[in-house]
């Protein structure tokens, strides 16, 4: 029986990967990569973490100092999210309606925590969520399952009592993985491909994949 739910943050609960596209687009071409080409490869670098990023970094701008590449990146996506933060769609009535039915929830993310917890402040909904396990918090990230495990555990719960939410491929897989039931949403990908299929549920948007994961009683909540 499912009795929490675990989310990813980026792409699932936040609108920033369209604001890191923009933001990569506009860093790489000072690093000589075109327009183009930086769209394509900020959306391979989707869901991945170090070092396979870097191995995709290489292979489009070779010898680029990526160290310094990622920090201009999160320079220019701090300058843009300064003030606010946007939300997917259906992600404020979804978590509303979650945390007036009692679910406890937390977040699941490979962003840092400290940046994952001002991110989710300033898009004003922290506040729904009992902790947040940034990549900071475990020794093997998505796609192993441990970011899962110490979600569940955090909530008291087994894996197999939690629903997990996720837009990318790695985190799917992370969260199939720790044994939760899983219902991906995807956002942005490359060239428009379909998700890999690992045992996920697919939905069009949190509101659906919440629906259909029946976290919430019959009637209580329209997707």
């Amino acid at each position: 029986m499912l009795q929490a739910a675990l989310f990813d943050m980026d792409g699932l609960l936040l609108d920033t990967e369209r604001v890191g596209l923009r933001a990569f687009v506009e860093v790489a071409r000072d690093h000589g990569l075109a327009p183009r080409d930086a769209e394509l490869l900020f959306l391979r670098l989707v869901g991945k973490t170090m070092p396979r990023a870097t191995d995709l970094i290489l292979a489009a701008i070779p010898g680029v100092d990526v160290a310094r590449l990622d920090a201009d990146w999160h320079a220019a996506l701090d300058r843009a999210m300064a003030q606010t933060v946007p939300l997917r769609p259906s992600v404020a009535e979804t978590l509303a309606a979650l945390s007036a039915a009692g679910i406890a929830m937390a977040v699941v993310t490979t962003t840092r925590t400290d940046r994952a917890r001002h991110h989710l402040a300033l898009a004003g909904i922290l506040g729904y969520f009992v902790d947040v396990v940034g990549i900071d918090r475990v020794s093997r990230p998505k796609p192993d399952p441990e970011p899962y495990h110490l979600g569940a555990s955090i909530l008291g719960l087994a894996p197999e009592n939690c629903a997990a939410f996720e837009d990318s491929d790695t985190g799917t897989l992370a969260a199939i993985r720790a044994g939760c039931a899983v219902w991906q949403v995807p956002d942005l990908r490359p060239d428009g491909s379909a998700p890999d299929q690992v045992g996920q549920e697919l939905a069009d948007t949190l509101a659906q994949a919440v629906a259909a994961s029946r976290l919430l009683s019959r009637g209580s909540f329209q997707a």
